[in-house]
């Protein structure tokens, strides 16, 4: 698997668990006492099957574009020009947006997959709105 997809993957799986639900060799410090082992399995084997789903995602988003831009997509960063006030003008959301539908009308793609776009987009939206001062 291609470097760059397996750790947009596992950034995407980071932020997208909640805390309580990733394994314990991500969360632990040093002075708590040993986790569930079977609990702790689990999270483990969920981790593992949220990656793979975010690899499969970023293989099928990048079939249709393979960009600079994409990736800052794929891995929530966008570029915010300086003269902006609102999300609707930031040139990556309304760009992200034109991927997102063609995306989502495309009948070959996966339903979960549409979803998964669909909180990607939401997140990056999220992510222009703080750095433009709205959401903080």
């Amino acid at each position: 698997m291609n470097d760059r997809v397996s750790n947009s993957a596992i950034r995407l799986t980071l932020h997208f668990t909640p805390k309580e639900k990733l394994p314990k060799r991500l969360t632990a410090k040093k002075d708590e006492l040993f986790p569930d082992k079977k609990k702790d399995e689990v999270a483990e084997a969920n981790f593992r099957t949220s990656i793979i789903e975010w690899e499969e995602f970023i293989n099928a988003v990048l079939k249709f574009d393979n960009t600079d831009q994409v990736w800052r997509f794929l891995n929530i960063t966008p570029l915010v020009e300086n003269d902006i006030k609102v999300v609707s003008r930031c040139r990556d959301f309304i760009n992200f947006t034109k991927l997102f539908i063609k995306f989502r009308d495309n009948k070959k793609i996966d339903r979960g997959h549409i979803g998964m776009m669909s909180l990607l987009h939401t997140t990056f939206q999220h992510e222009i709105e703080r750095k433009l001062g709205i959401r903080f």
